[in-house]
């Protein structure tokens, strides 16, 4: 995250070519004065695969494929840190947020201390009990790191959006409907406003965001948006996808306090089939969900004032708080 200029990441999700590092320090939507410079592109290592960035660039903190969370330095290429994943990082690279296994064999939201070690951030609760072998997993950080937000866990009939930072410990965000989940995706850059999803009575995740601990549910032209994926420095720009449910073709979309929700309609390439929906069973009634975006091999980025592009002619998608 950077203020001063942007810092871009290009995430391979193809397992089998090594990713790419794209760094520009420039980004049109917010400076357009330095839309000349030329973004410099950085080969990863195979089976790398990057989450977030800080130092300026000079840090990338990811995941191995299928686990290990690692963290990149143009000095030093990869380093494996231990943990299961690398999530977030501090906007100076020094404090790396991710997951790691307690000595029961569960994952926890976890700081990284150094070495290989970590700092497990547990539940709501000690008594706390799994989902699985999931107790909690981090999605997201502030700027300097202090503040950690995700979802927690207190059987699977409890699953919550929650924020950490160490005065409060993991705070449960809660859920507006009654015995249905709620997740923080991740946090405004100075940790007030936190972003992700309600889920429904339908099972669709609406996007959301929290400020004081008080969930609002974030309306767009159609009614409610998919879920919220990041937020400028102070919140006052968030982002997220699928700005009309009843579209069958995802669209990005924006919210502030002034405009509300601005969708981002995206044109499906021609070779790209239409998304499917998901149906699973749970508590013996069906879910239905869409897709989740982001997953056909072709992609498109939706660019400020500028309509959408292939991803692959745009390698260098804006970054702002969110990822």
């Amino acid at each position: 995250m950077q203020s001063a200029g942007c810092v871009h990441l290009l995430l391979n999700r193809c397992l089998g070519v090594q990713a790419l590092l794209v760094v520009s320090f420039l980004c049109a939507a917010v400076e357009p004065a330095a839309a000349k410079e030329k973004p410099v592109f950085i080969e990863l290592p195979r089976q790398v695969l990057a989450a977030d960035i800080g130092a300026g660039g000079a840090v990338v903190v990811g995941s191995y494929y299928p686990i290990g969370a690692l963290h990149w330095m143009p000095t030093s290429s990869d380093t494996a840190i231990g943990g299961t994943q690398g999530v977030a990082v501090s906007r100076d690279g020094k404090t790396i947020i991710g997951r790691a296994i307690d000595d029961a064999g569960f994952e926890n939201a976890a700081i990284w201390t150094g070495g290989r070690s970590w700092r497990l951030l547990g539940s709501f609760t000690p008594a706390a009990q799994p989902c699985d072998r999931l107790l909690s997993g981090s999605f997201g950080a502030s700027d300097d790191g202090k503040v950690v937000v995700g979802l927690g866990w207190d059987t699977c009939r409890h699953a919550r959006a929650f924020r950490w930072e160490e005065s409060t410990g993991m705070v449960d965000l809660g859920s507006t409907v009654p015995e249905r989940s709620t997740r923080a995706n991740n946090v405004s850059g100075d940790g007030k406003v936190v972003v992700g999803w309600q889920e429904d009575v339908t099972g669709f995740r609406m996007g959301a965001k929290w400020v004081g601990g008080v969930q609002e549910l974030i309306q767009g032209p159609a009614g409610f948006v998919g879920e919220a994926f990041g937020a400028n420095r102070d919140g006052s720009v968030i982002v997220g996808t699928n700005c009309n449910p009843l579209d069958p073709v995802p669209s990005g979309w924006t919210w502030t306090a002034a405009a509300g929700v601005t969708c981002f309609p995206v044109t499906r390439p021609s070779g790209l089939p239409a998304p499917f929906y998901q149906v699973a069973m749970h508590g013996g009634h069906q879910r239905h969900r869409p897709a989740e975006p982001g997953r056909a091999e072709s992609q498109e980025v939706a660019r400020q004032g500028r309509g959408a592009a292939p991803l692959s002619g745009f390698a260098s998608g804006r970054k702002c708080r969110g990822h």
